[in-house]
């Protein structure tokens, strides 16, 4: 028959766009998902049309299509209207729903016209599933992300559940029949181990609850008393069978529950109930019609009350989506929708053995009397546990919300309807149900029908020219392209808002003018955007309009009022039009959402207000002192002259500093690190002595240098700080700058050689591994000296087996990069060899630098191999004892 022709075509069209989104990531992008809605529309089309009454010639009407129901209908003009008429901001989420709903409607009407797929479609979902299995452990053994094709591995987990309780539903059926082949017997049962296997692999916890639940429901459904078989049972589970299927089960739930209870992943737990708390009040909010389709990406902002820098996009739980997208009135009447199909393949199971499938007779004969079960309560099982997965997953995922699994599910919800009505199907055979609709019926399908299809062509359309607009538009910075594009697609915001940035900010293109035009324009198409709104702002405040800016800044801080970037950027306008307390209490919320933005906050507030004011703004907590002592000795340094009260004032935070400092369990190294923002200050304002008082002021807070370092750096008997390298190596502005220190399987390494030193002492060790001339690093260290004065530097040298162009020790005055002294060349194997020598610096000469040398070479190609050992580094005056 005509109509069953065209339903076959139907599913076929279907099925590839379902097999493609697997490649397409899931569909996820809104390219893909216009594809997969152009040929679902089109799947969709073939079905609906109602065909002509025939008859025999005899009179006996010809068998026809089954009737639509009326929600039906109803149900696709609204989907398929959105698409059409609903805001582009809006566009995914109404794809979703159609795309989901045109796959339950192509597969109903195909069961129905043939009962074949009955078999052939859960035989084809699994073996998809199962090339999927085999690409995630293929990966999982490549040390990949566990994903198959799909976006991430939650959602490829969930695709495996659901696989899950289609190959258990087929292994209980397969293993039933009397007649099947051994190794056709093992074909369900091995997909199915490979899916479990690949759930575990991908490391989901609400993949591994779900495979978990979905085992459990299959045994319990199995052991559970029936009605219509001998001795109340589907099937005994005993035995090995029994054990194998506990292990099964105690698998994925034990590797789930280990894998939740770590510490990582409990923190994550509690994230994840913090977003269910705000999507729970949005629904609170709006609880009749909800804040829109796929408009939760825009409209959870206000309730995020963690991470707001981060952009959610889910709310990880598929029942909380729903209600707040939809409302509540029409989530519940889906999930008593999905309820009670789910429960028409529960019901399925306890159908009689020997029923027609594809004219092919499972017959009530054989072992027990009947009490085999045929194909179709095998498939039925399979899909009841299919239909659990989504359903167990959703409260923790948003499996749902991505096409293709939103598409898989839909078609499993559309076989458990043929399922669940096995009196009416059996005995059909391979027919169809009759029409006996009357003429009135018939007109009023043809009139929903076309209105339907004129909807599809409408939404095929505007999808189309949105898909072809944005891939003309990706990347493209001409003004031409975007407008061709605006022109396929002028109510897609983001054209417009593309369109405006590049008119407000590329030289070449700037317009004022069409840039305002486009961005109020991207704002009234998508008023939920708050980045819109700032962009906006600061083309405003750039022309001055600065109340025009102040209320797009206000409006984009109403949308997203945790973020501390907006706060930020609205206390600095605030700070530019002079409104200091408005500033710097939005300022300091930023702070309080995101301490990372204390800096960024600090310097707004310094642009405006004294450095005293700054101060006095600032935590008090001692975490924060560092970044405020860094702020200002920045701000000083670039200033041409610093007044002595900001000297003063400088000088108290660095004491409340070293009071934090010494207060807290930071380690020495980064106390050293931090210690320098305030002594490179000093040095960089040529006051030398200060900088070495203030270094040496700070190392004594360490309790683990030892005393003679501290004492003869303070002493000036030498001038070189851990010279004898008994001190941890550090980088600092008075200590030693260590290239390559501690790497491993580097080409230059430095480290300290305990024992390796002069009469066993500690020595510092540099290792050289084939090292191109190009690519040695200096070790240096800056020394504060007097003008005009004379120096000696002793110094230890060794080496061992060290080949190449040769190294030295050499002092250079800083700033005039002159030579002051240079040792003998190492090269080869010596032993410990000391030095003396004398330098003399520079009238105008308040600071020069120790550093090692690379001897002369040819050409670029020339390495360095081998090891050098340094000790007893010392500078002082030369009359010094």
């Amino acid at each position: 028959m005509a109509w069953q022709l065209r339903t076959r075509w139907a599913l076929a069209l279907l099925t590839v766009a379902w097999v493609w989104a697997y490649t397409a990531l899931g569909g996820v992008a809104l390219a893909h998902r216009c594809l997969l809605l152009v040929a679902a529309a089109l799947a969709t089309a073939l079905v609906l049309w109602p065909p002509r009454q025939g008859a025999y010639p005899d009179g006996t009407p010809l068998p026809t299509a089954p009737r639509f129901e009326g929600w039906h209908f109803a149900v696709g003009l609204m989907l398929y209207g959105g698409v059409v008429l609903a805001p582009v901001s809006q566009i995914p989420g109404w794809i979703l729903a159609a795309l989901a709903w045109s796959s339950l409607g192509v597969v109903d009407r195909a069961v129905m016209a043939d009962q074949r797929l009955l078999r052939l479609l859960p035989t084809a979902l699994l073996m998809v599933a199962t090339g999927q299995a085999l690409l995630g452990l293929w990966q999982a053994k490549q040390g990949m992300l566990v994903r198959g094709t799909l976006r991430n591995p939650n959602h490829f987990a969930g695709a495996m559940a659901l696989a899950l309780g289609l190959a258990l539903g087929l292994s209980w059926w397969i293993w039933r029949r009397s007649e099947s082949r051994r190794w056709v017997r093992w074909l369900a049962p091995s997909a199915g181990l490979l899916l479990l296997s690949a759930v575990v692999a991908s490391g989901s916890r609400g993949g591994l609850l779900t495979a978990g639940a979905v085992l459990a429901f299959v045994y319990l459904r199995l052991r559970l008393p029936r009605r219509g078989l001998p001795g109340g049972r589907v099937w005994h589970l005993g035995g090995p069978r029994r054990a194998i299927f506990l292990a099964l089960w105690g698998l994925a739930w034990g590797a789930a529950t280990l894998w939740m209870t770590t510490p990582r992943q409990i923190e994550g737990l509690e994230r994840r109930l913090l977003v269910y708390q705000g999507t729970a009040e949005m629904v609170v909010d709006h609880p009749w019609f909800g804040v829109g389709p796929g408009l939760y990406r825009w409209s959870f902002r206000p309730y995020q009350r963690f991470d707001t820098a981060k952009h959610f996009d889910h709310a990880h739980n598929d029942y909380l989506e729903i209600a707040a997208e939809w409302g509540l009135p029409l989530s519940l009447l889906l999930w008593f929708f999905v309820g009670r199909r789910w429960w028409s393949a529960c019901r399925g199971v306890e159908a009689v053995g020997g029923e027609v499938i594809g004219g092919v007779g499972d017959g009530a004969g054989g072992e027990g009397g009947g009490g085999r079960p045929g194909a179709r309560q095998g498939i039925a099982l399979g899909v009841a546990a299919g239909l659990l997965a989504p359903l167990v997953h959703g409260w923790v995922d948003f499996d749902l919300h991505i096409p293709v699994l939103a598409m898989q599910a839909a078609m499993l919800l559309a076989l458990a309807k043929g399922l669940g009505h096995h009196d009416g199907l059996a005995s059909l055979g391979q027919g169809a149900l009759v029409g006996s609709s009357s003429r009135r019926h018939r007109v009023l399908c043809s009139t929903l029908s076309l209105t339907l299809l004129a909807l599809l062509i409408l939404a095929v359309v505007r999808v189309e020219g949105l898909r072809l607009a944005y891939g003309d538009a990706r990347g493209s910075d001409h003004p031409e392209v975007l407008e061709k594009a605006i022109a396929q697609a002028p109510r897609a915001a983001s054209l417009h808002f593309q369109l405006a940035m590049l008119r407000r900010d590329a030289a070449p293109y700037r317009d004022p003018k069409a840039a305002k035009e486009h961005f109020e324009t991207a704002i009234r198409l998508n008023p939920h955007s708050w980045r819109y709104r700032v962009e906006l702002g600061w083309f405003y405040e750039q022309l001055g309009l600065h109340r025009e800016a102040w209320q797009a800044y206000r409006q984009a801080l109403r949308l997203n009022p945790r973020d501390a970037d907006y706060q930020r950027r609205l206390g600095g306008f605030a700070l530019r039009r002079g409104a200091l307390s408005q500033g710097k209490a939005l300022l300091a919320q930023a702070v309080a959402q995101d301490p990372r933005r204390l800096a960024e906050g600090g310097a707004l507030l310094l642009s405006a207000v004294s450095p005293a004011e700054v101060v006095a703004w600032w935590p008090r907590e001692a975490g924060f002192q560092s970044e405020l002592l860094e702020l200002l000795c920045r701000h000083f340094a670039s200033q041409p002259a610093v007044m002595p009260e900001d000297e003063r004032l400088l000088a108290k935070v660095w004491r409340r500093w070293l009071e934090a400092s010494s207060g807290m369990a930071s380690s020495a190294e980064d106390a050293a690190e931090a210690g320098d923002i305030y002594v490179r200050y000093l040095l960089d304002q040529g006051r030398g002595e200060e900088a070495r008082r203030q270094w040496l002021r700070r190392m004594e807070l360490d309790p683990s240098l030892p005393a003679a370092t501290l004492g003869a750096f303070a002493s000036r008997h030498n001038l070189i700080w851990n010279g004898d390298f008994e001190a941890p190596l550090r980088q600092g502005a008075l200590a030693w700058q260590v290239p390559g220190q501690g790497r491993q399987g580097g080409r230059q390494s430095t480290f300290l050689a305990p024992g390796e030193g002069v009469d066993g002492s500690t020595a510092l060790a540099i290792d050289f591994d084939k090292t191109p001339k190009n690519d040695f690093k200096r070790l240096r260290q800056h020394l504060i000296v007097e003008p005009s004065t004379a120096y000696v530097l002793n110094y230890h040298l060794r080496s061992e087996q060290l080949a190449g162009p040769g190294l030295f020790l050499q002092v250079i005055a800083e700033g005039s990069r002159r030579q002051l002294m240079r040792s003998e060349t190492i090269l080869g194997t010596i032993p410990w060899r000391h030095g003396r020598r004398r330098f003399e610096t520079p009238a105008s000469t308040r600071r020069v630098v120790v550093r090692l040398a690379l001897g002369p070479g040819v050409g670029s190609e020339v390495v360095l191999d081998g090891r050098l050992y340094i000790d007893g580094l010392r500078v002082e005056e030369e009359d010094s004892p």
